[in-house]
């Protein structure tokens, strides 16, 4: 089951929970906002999984890009539709 997609026709093709649309970067920010995965997937009113791979896709991301790339380097990257 994919908790994550990254797709041009939703949300201009930014990493978002399949089911409830929200950013990936909204919910692995809100981890520490709220204190724990628990808290943020309660507060957003989404699984615990699809809190815990936005925080793993999120530090991926951190992981792989030693300069900041633009939301379009990005797309650009990932021109087509993934799923995790």
């Amino acid at each position: 089951r994919r908790t994550l997609v990254i797709d041009p026709s939703r949300a201009f093709g930014k990493p978002i929970a399949a089911e409830s649309g929200i950013p990936a970067a909204v919910l692995a920010d809100a981890v520490a906002a709220e204190g724990s995965v628990e808290n943020a997937a309660r507060a957003y009113e989404v699984p615990v999984a699809a809190v815990r791979d936005a925080v793993a896709f999120q530090g991926e991301l951190v992981g792989c890009y030693r300069v900041p790339l633009s939301e379009a380097q990005i797309i650009t990257k990932f021109s087509k539709v993934i799923t995790i």
